[in-house]
């Protein structure tokens, strides 16, 4: 089975950097490859309805299902104000292919599994900082946008044990097959931003959990996905390759031309 992998496509961002041609060229380079399948690791777009059309349009048009986990910018109501994460979120799942639903069988051996995941600001530098400065979420006159965009009325730690201890259970239930684990935000250290550094000393406390590390190895997970960071990396732990898969914003790619970036921020996987 060969599985595509691609996070971070933000089409209207891109649209607006005069990129609007992304979707049509990720949906010839998914023909291309002959996928049997697709994962998209969050951070479609900025409107959860404009992220559910995106799915429908790739199973409609290609005629394979495309799995996917929201991405902090699925989940903001910059253009429903007022409006709770969690109700973004219950809305997001009402396409059966949101890895947020549970465990999906691909075959026989293998299955995916995966949500969002959140932060607890285990990567960020605390010789420098202390819990409240992560709590505040700003620093350097930057804000973080989750701070502005996104109310999931509880603490952030709250949030990522939630994800955690259903990561767990599902983990559990599938511990005789082949694990793909994927999340939007980060899942091992490697992926953050090297530091030091001016900002992300701060900044890394919003990627993701050294939780996920420790979770991953634990249990039989053959890939570990995500994206958030905006990075293109792969790297082998033990038995699981860890890969982040991002596309970007259009002023980080490396290629001149929307088709080169996509070929190049794809990753596609052979299922045996």
């Amino acid at each position: 089975m060969k599985l595509g992998f691609i996070a971070d496509l933000h089409l209207d961002i891109n649209e607006k950097r005069k990129r609007g041609d992304v979707l049509d060229v990720f949906l010839e380079e998914i023909a291309k490859q002959q996928l049997e399948a697709i994962c998209i690791g969050g951070d479609i777009s900025n409107d959860y309805k404009e992220t559910l059309a995106t799915i429908d349009k790739i199973e409609h048009d290609l005629n394979i299902p495309c799995y996917f986990v929201a991405g902090n910018h699925d989940l903001w109501n910059i253009h429903y104000p007022g409006k709770r994460t969690w109700d973004i979120y219950n809305d997001l799942k009402a396409n059966q292919r949101n890895l947020a639903n549970g465990p999906q069988q691909l075959n026989d051996k293998w299955v995916i599994i995966g949500d969002i995941g959140w932060y607890d600001f285990s990567f960020g530098n605390y010789a420098k900082y202390q819990i409240q400065d992560f709590m505040n979420m700003k620093m350097k006159g930057s804000t973080w946008q989750d701070k502005e965009y996104t109310d999931w009325a509880t603490h952030s730690v709250d949030i990522h044990q939630f994800f955690m201890e259903r990561f767990q259970e599902q983990l559990l239930r599938c511990k005789n097959k082949n694990i793909i684990f994927c999340t939007h935000v980060v899942s091992h250290h490697l992926f953050t931003v090297p530091t030091p550094h001016r900002i992300w000393d701060y900044f890394n406390a919003f990627l993701g959990s050294k939780d996920y590390e420790q979770l991953v190895s634990n249990h039989n997970v053959r890939y570990a996905l995500c994206g958030h960071v905006h990075f293109r990396k792969k790297v082998k732990v033990k038995e699981t390759e860890y890969i982040c898969s991002s596309l970007g914003y259009a002023n980080q790619w490396r290629y001149k031309n929307t088709k080169d970036e996509i070929e190049h921020a794809l990753t596609v996987l052979h299922l045996d």
